[in-house]
Parts: structure tokens; sequence; C-alpha cells
């Protein structure tokens, strides 16, 4: 009797192409279809206040320096709950 011929290689290359070309097919779609949001008041405001809090606080490390920087959003005139109208 002959042996029987393996065929695990040929299903795994099969099932990676498929998963292959899911993935690319999803990737064409996401990027076609999504677009970059503007970044909210708080981003804007906290990309220039980080830096700021660490020039000021030079030894202070960066979780410590995001934590003041979010205090100072509070009163900020840049955020939106802090306008009055």
């Amino acid at each position: 009797m002959p042996p029987k011929k393996d065929t695990t290689k040929d299903t795994r290359a099969s099932k990676s192409k498929e998963i292959s070309e899911t993935n690319e097919a999803n990737e064409t779609s996401e990027t076609n279809e999504t677009t970059k949001r503007a970044p909210t008041a708080y981003n804007r405001f906290m990309k220039t206040e980080l830096p700021k809090v660490k020039a000021e606080n030079p030894g202070m490390n960066h979780k410590e320096a995001f934590k003041l920087a979010a205090n100072n959003w509070k009163d900020s005139p840049d955020n939106p709950k802090n306008k009055t109208g």
C-alpha cells in the first residue's frame, strides 16, 4: 500500500493565501473610506501645554507632567466649558 500524501502543507498555504488576500482587501477599503479627524480642543491644548510643563519642570517624569498639563486644562480659556456666553 502506498504511503498517504501529506496535504497539510497545501491546506496551510491556501489558507495563508486567503487570509493575506482578505487583509489586503480590508486595508484598501479602510484607507479609502477613513479620513483623519481634526484634533479636539483638548488635543490641541495638550500638544502645546505638555512641552511648556516639561520645560518648566525638567526633572518631572512624563506621567506627572501630563497630569499637571491635564489639570491646567480645567482652567484654560481654550476649554469650551470655561467659555461664557
